[in-house]
C-alpha cells in the first residue's frame, strides 16, 4: 500500500514524462507555494490581414492530481486540499466529474474545474 505522498508523486512523475515524450520542455516551480506543479510554453501564431504574422508565447501552468474512477465506472474523482496563509485549518473536497469530460477538448479543466 502506498502512502498518498508516494502516490502523488508516481501521478507527478507520469505526466512529467508524457509531457517530455511529446516533445515540451517542461519547467518545475522552485518552491511549494506557487500553485502549480509543473508548466510548459506554447507559441501561439496569429495571422492578420493575411500576411501579417504575431507570434505569442503562452505559460500553460499544470496542478497535478491524483484520482480514481468511481465503483460505478462513470466519472473520476479526486480530492483537493487548500490552506489558507494565516487562517487555521485546510479547506478539503472531492470534485466528481464525468468520466466523458476528462478528454474532451471543450472542457478548460483551469476554467470549468478550477479549485
Amino acid at each position: 500500500m502506498r502512502d498518498t505522498s508516494q502516490q502523488g508523486l508516481i501521478s507527478h512523475t507520469a505526466i512529467l514524462n508524457r509531457l517530455v515524450q511529446l516533445g515540451f520542455e517542461v519547467l518545475l516551480p522552485w518552491a511549494d507555494h506557487l500553485g502549480y506543479d509543473m508548466a510548459y510554453y506554447i507559441v501561439e501564431e496569429h495571422r492578420n490581414f493575411g500576411f501579417f504574422i504575431h507570434r505569442e508565447a503562452r505559460l500553460v501552468r499544470i496542478q497535478c492530481k491524483t484520482g480514481r474512477v468511481t465503483k460505478d465506472g462513470s466519472c473520476f474523482e479526486f480530492n483537493t486540499v487548500s490552506v489558507s496563509a494565516g487562517k487555521r485549518g485546510n479547506h478539503r473536497k472531492t470534485y466528481t466529474v464525468p468520466y466523458e469530460e476528462i478528454n474532451d477538448p471543450r472542457f478548460h479543466w483551469a476554467e470549468d474545474y478550477e479549485i
